[in-house]
């Protein structure tokens, strides 16, 4: 590799290109052919994609569900145009990609600029629509692009099906024919299945290349009850309800641990992420709950420890897991060490009876909100860091890109306005179009609504 005339190996030139910065990457990468190929290495450009989508893009290598499919029609507009050019290109770099379509993303949400996709039900020869509960462990543009429905047909019947919310909305599969006989309680999607609890059937349908190449297959039966839930990470599947946990491994859909909440206990809680699965249980005579840590590679208790409270919320990060749990009148936060279980951080708030909500803004750094404190910012990695009071007006928010907050303001119980915030500079990007809906998604890619009449309203970012 030639650089200002010195003549250096392969491995001694990407090391030292390993040291800049992603902006003069990209510079470096347009001063000749030679620097292109050598900076297009898949190697330079890991670092600056996040660890999750590292991991999808070493798990799924070349298949279609890790692309960012695009909201806008024309190959040449929105994320068309890198479609259009790894074409062109002699060696495509999927890190490169991914991270060239995000920025693509972050640019359109922060200027407002989309497309807008409306699907009625007279569209797919429906009479109407009805959602169902949609879980979506990521916001990842990948991981919402398809979205469960329930319709109604000519027959009267209703049946479960599955929307690809691309340029043009549109049913791709039948889920369920007949959601009379066997009732869907829940779905769960990401870009590799979808998963749904008819009866009491845990069934998947794969969308690693397409539904048209899948058939829908059973992972198992579950034991009956009010409320089912279901979770999904890079490879594995989890459903469970207050008195059981089932899980299944993507690969081969093999079930690898099967276990009921113990006497006089409820499960409360469930967090499956990046190899490792989080089970509170409530114990009600003595008020505590008992948190398991288990390695799904082999299903080893990893750790086992009691907090004195009814278990809310289980958040991951890169190095820490967040708990929040309520003790009469009171939340507790608490930040746990990933690998060791130790506390790193805890705080407590006065909640009152229905306790708060704590929502992740970006890596380590959280928001807990609720009625009698307002919202406040803390990072569980900085404990040292004073909590300070979070100001917003908004009535449900989702963080973004780091440092985008999409915030809804709600007006009886239907969508004010929605409005792009830069939460660390507290400035507003842009304002969009309201919304009339009842029920609404924001992810990285799009956000899906479900209005009044009953039609699905899609505004694609890229």
């Amino acid at each position: 590799m030639d650089i200002c005339g010195v003549v250096l190996p392969l491995e001694i030139a990407e090391k030292i290109l390993s040291y800049v910065g992603l902006r003069e990457l990209i510079c470096c990468s347009e001063v000749s052919v030679n620097w292109y190929q050598l900076i297009n290495n898949m190697k330079l450009w890991r670092s600056y994609v996040s660890s999750e989508e590292d991991r999808w893009l070493l798990h799924y290598q070349g298949s279609k569900c890790n692309a960012i499919v695009s909201g806008f029609p024309g190959e040449f507009s929105g994320l068309n145009v890198i479609a259009k050019a790894e074409t062109l290109a002699p060696v495509v770099n999927p890190w490169k990609n991914s991270l060239r379509q995000r920025n693509i993303l972050k640019h359109y949400w922060m200027n407002g600029i989309y497309q807008a996709h409306t699907l009625k039900p007279e569209h797919c020869n429906l009479l109407s629509f009805s959602s169902v509960v949609v879980i979506y462990p990521s916001t990842a543009a990948q991981d919402c692009l398809y979205l469960p429905i329930l319709g109604t047909r000519g027959d009267g019947e209703e049946g479960l099906y599955l929307v690809r919310l691309d340029w043009q909305p549109k049913i791709v599969c039948t889920l369920v024919e007949n959601v009379k006989e066997a009732a869907v309680e829940v779905t769960c999607v990401m870009r590799d299945y979808v998963v749904w609890v008819s009866g009491l059937t845990v069934q998947c349908l794969s969308l690693q290349n397409g539904v048209e190449n899948s058939e829908i297959k059973t992972l198992g039966e579950v034991v009956e009850n009010d409320f089912f839930f279901l979770a999904m990470d890079i490879e594995n599947i989890v459903a469970w309800s207050h008195g059981w946990l089932h899980l299944w491994d993507k690969k081969n859909l093999d079930l690898k641990l099967s276990m009921n909440s113990r006497p006089k206990t409820t499960i409360s809680e469930v967090r499956l992420d990046d190899g490792i699965l989080i089970v509170a249980s409530f114990q009600f005579e003595k008020y505590v709950s008992l948190i398991e840590v288990k390695d799904t590679r082999n299903m080893r208790t990893l750790h086992e420890f009691e907090v004195y409270g009814f278990v809310i919320d289980v958040i991951c990060c890169k190095n820490n897991f967040l708990l929040q749990y309520h003790q009469q009148l009171i939340d507790r936060v608490e930040g746990r060490d990933r690998k060791t279980a130790k506390v790193r951080f805890s705080r407590e708030f006065f909640s009152g009876t229905f306790g708060g909500s704590v929502t992740r803004l970006a890596d380590s750094k959280f928001i807990y909100s609720s009625k009698l404190d307002g919202t406040v910012k803390f990072d569980i990695s900085h404990p040292e860091i004073d909590l300070y009071k979070f100001i917003t007006i908004f009535d449900d928010k989702q963080p973004l890109f780091g440092n985008i907050l999409v915030g809804v303001k709600s007006f009886s119980s239907k969508c004010d306005e929605i409005v792009v915030w830069n939460w660390v500079e507290k400035l507003t990007f842009c304002k969009l179009r309201s919304l009339q809906f009842i029920k609404v998604h924001i992810n990285e890619g799009r956000i899906i609504a479900h209005d009044e009449a009953g039609a699905i309203s899609v505004m694609s970012f890229g």
